[in-house]
Protein backbone atom coordinates (compact mmCIF):
# COMPACT_ATOMS: atom_id res chain seq x y z
CA UNK A 1 0.00 0.00 0.00
CA UNK A 2 1.38 3.40 -0.94
CA UNK A 3 2.03 6.06 1.68
CA UNK A 4 -0.86 8.12 0.25
CA UNK A 5 -3.21 5.14 0.56
CA UNK A 6 -2.06 4.53 4.13
CA UNK A 7 -2.80 8.16 5.03
CA UNK A 8 -6.25 7.90 3.43
CA UNK A 9 -7.00 4.65 5.29
CA UNK A 10 -5.96 6.31 8.56
CA UNK A 11 -8.24 9.31 7.92
CA UNK A 12 -11.20 7.09 7.00
CA UNK A 13 -10.73 4.99 10.14
CA UNK A 14 -10.45 8.14 12.29
CA UNK A 15 -13.76 9.47 10.95
CA UNK A 16 -15.56 6.15 11.52
CA UNK A 17 -14.12 5.80 15.03
CA UNK A 18 -15.13 9.33 15.94
CA UNK A 19 -18.70 8.92 14.73
CA UNK A 20 -19.33 5.29 15.76
CA UNK A 21 -17.27 5.08 18.96
CA UNK A 22 -16.81 8.55 20.42
CA UNK A 23 -20.26 9.84 19.45
CA UNK A 24 -22.07 6.49 19.10
CA UNK A 25 -25.71 5.89 18.26
CA UNK A 26 -27.05 8.91 16.33
CA UNK A 27 -30.79 9.23 15.80
CA UNK A 28 -33.81 11.08 17.15
CA UNK A 29 -34.00 8.62 20.06
CA UNK A 30 -30.38 9.39 20.95
CA UNK A 31 -30.83 12.99 19.93
CA UNK A 32 -27.92 14.44 21.91
CA UNK A 33 -25.58 12.67 19.51
CA UNK A 34 -27.10 14.22 16.37
CA UNK A 35 -25.75 17.72 17.04
CA UNK A 36 -22.36 16.25 18.03
CA UNK A 37 -22.18 14.34 14.73
CA UNK A 38 -23.25 17.44 12.79
CA UNK A 39 -20.62 19.53 14.60
CA UNK A 40 -17.93 16.98 13.75
CA UNK A 41 -18.85 17.07 10.05
CA UNK A 42 -19.01 20.88 10.09
CA UNK A 43 -15.61 21.09 11.78
CA UNK A 44 -14.03 18.73 9.25
CA UNK A 45 -15.47 20.62 6.26
CA UNK A 46 -14.50 23.97 7.79
CA UNK A 47 -10.93 22.75 8.30
CA UNK A 48 -10.86 22.01 4.56
CA UNK A 49 -11.89 25.59 3.83
CA UNK A 50 -15.55 24.95 3.01
CA UNK A 51 -18.32 27.26 4.21
CA UNK A 52 -20.97 24.98 5.69
CA UNK A 53 -24.61 25.83 5.12
CA UNK A 54 -26.91 24.54 7.88
CA UNK A 55 -30.54 23.86 6.97
CA UNK A 56 -32.13 23.51 10.40
CA UNK A 57 -35.53 22.05 11.23
CA UNK A 58 -37.25 20.10 14.00
CA UNK A 59 -38.76 16.63 14.09
CA UNK A 60 -41.01 15.94 17.07
CA UNK A 61 -39.24 18.72 18.95
CA UNK A 62 -35.75 17.38 18.14
CA UNK A 63 -33.37 19.84 16.46
CA UNK A 64 -31.94 18.46 13.21
CA UNK A 65 -29.78 19.94 10.48
CA UNK A 66 -28.92 19.15 6.90
CA UNK A 67 -25.37 20.24 6.11
CA UNK A 68 -24.31 21.39 2.64
CA UNK A 69 -21.01 22.59 1.19
CA UNK A 70 -20.41 23.87 -2.31
CA UNK A 71 -17.21 24.26 -4.29
CA UNK A 72 -17.25 26.50 -7.33
CA UNK A 73 -15.14 25.42 -10.26
CA UNK A 74 -14.45 26.93 -13.63
CA UNK A 75 -14.51 23.82 -15.80
CA UNK A 76 -17.71 21.99 -16.75
CA UNK A 77 -19.82 24.78 -15.25
CA UNK A 78 -23.07 23.26 -16.53
CA UNK A 79 -22.33 20.13 -14.48
CA UNK A 80 -22.17 19.62 -10.75
CA UNK A 81 -20.78 16.65 -8.86
CA UNK A 82 -23.24 15.83 -6.09
CA UNK A 83 -22.29 13.63 -3.13
CA UNK A 84 -24.21 12.81 0.00
CA UNK A 85 -24.33 10.59 3.07
CA UNK A 86 -26.69 10.42 6.03
CA UNK A 87 -25.02 10.87 9.41
CA UNK A 88 -27.53 9.18 11.68
CA UNK A 89 -27.59 5.51 12.67
CA UNK A 90 -30.29 2.94 13.26
CA UNK A 91 -31.66 2.43 16.76
CA UNK A 92 -29.35 0.41 18.98
CA UNK A 93 -26.33 0.66 16.71
CA UNK A 94 -23.21 2.84 16.77
CA UNK A 95 -23.60 2.98 13.00
CA UNK A 96 -20.05 2.24 11.87
CA UNK A 97 -21.23 0.83 8.55
CA UNK A 98 -24.58 2.66 8.52
CA UNK A 99 -23.45 5.26 8.00
CA UNK A 100 -20.22 6.49 9.57
CA UNK A 101 -18.37 4.80 6.70
CA UNK A 102 -20.41 6.79 4.17
CA UNK A 103 -19.73 10.05 6.01
CA UNK A 104 -16.01 9.17 6.18
CA UNK A 105 -15.98 8.64 2.41
CA UNK A 106 -17.91 11.89 1.88
CA UNK A 107 -15.44 13.88 3.98
CA UNK A 108 -12.42 12.42 2.22
CA UNK A 109 -13.93 12.93 -1.24
CA UNK A 110 -14.55 16.54 -0.24
CA UNK A 111 -10.84 16.74 0.58
CA UNK A 112 -9.94 15.27 -2.82
CA UNK A 113 -12.29 17.64 -4.66
CA UNK A 114 -10.21 20.58 -3.47
CA UNK A 115 -7.78 19.75 -6.27
CA UNK A 116 -10.47 19.57 -8.97
CA UNK A 117 -11.52 22.61 -10.92
CA UNK A 118 -15.13 21.41 -11.04
CA UNK A 119 -18.30 22.49 -9.31
CA UNK A 120 -19.26 20.12 -6.52
CA UNK A 121 -21.84 20.02 -3.78
CA UNK A 122 -21.75 17.68 -0.82
CA UNK A 123 -24.48 17.14 1.73
CA UNK A 124 -25.00 15.19 4.92
CA UNK A 125 -28.28 14.76 6.80
CA UNK A 126 -29.99 12.65 9.46
CA UNK A 127 -32.09 10.40 7.19
CA UNK A 128 -34.41 8.99 9.85
CA UNK A 129 -35.87 12.46 10.25
CA UNK A 130 -37.31 12.41 6.71
CA UNK A 131 -35.36 15.53 5.94
CA UNK A 132 -35.80 17.44 2.74
CA UNK A 133 -32.80 18.50 0.78
CA UNK A 134 -32.75 21.57 -1.41
CA UNK A 135 -29.70 22.51 -3.41
CA UNK A 136 -30.10 26.18 -4.16
CA UNK A 137 -32.51 28.68 -5.66
CA UNK A 138 -34.80 27.17 -8.25
CA UNK A 139 -33.60 23.64 -7.52
CA UNK A 140 -35.90 20.71 -7.09
CA UNK A 141 -36.26 18.82 -3.85
CA UNK A 142 -33.91 15.85 -3.68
Amino acid sequence: MSHEDQVLAHRLRRHVERLAEAIGERNVFASGALPRAAAYIEDEWSALGYAVERLEYQVSGIACANLVVTRQGSSHQSEILLLGAHYDSVIGSPGANDNASGVAALLEMSRMFQDLNRCSRSASWPSSTKSRLFFGPGSKEA
